[in-house]
């Protein structure tokens, strides 16, 4: 793991703006879930793989239907971590989508 100023953590919920409207939200915020906090480096830049986050009563769901790396200096926590259980939900739901 590499040393990282912007920190993400597993699981947890951030807003990530998008400069094109990747995710289904109406004012360029998205709220996304990390599933891998480094991902891979892009020149320089460490990228979270991150899924898309739906609100569910008070807590939030992951949906892999929206798959995306993105820098993690994008991503701004609004929401503590999902619980083990739903980020190992997401995780073996995206395991099964891909051949």
């Amino acid at each position: 793991m590499t040393t990282n100023l912007h920190a993400v953590y597993e699981g947890v919920v951030y807003h990530c703006d998008f400069s094109r409207n990747d995710f289904s939200a109406t004012n360029g915020k998205h709220e996304v879930v990390v599933l891998v906090e480094e991902h891979s480096v892009d020149k320089g830049k460490v990228r979270a793989l991150v899924v898309r986050a739906e609100k569910n009563g008070k807590s939030y769901t992951a949906n892999v239907d929206e798959v995306f790396t993105v820098p993690v200096e994008k991503l701004v926590a609004v929401y503590p971590r999902m619980t083990e259980q739903d980020l190992r939900n997401a995780r073996n739901e995206l395991k099964r989508r891909i051949p």
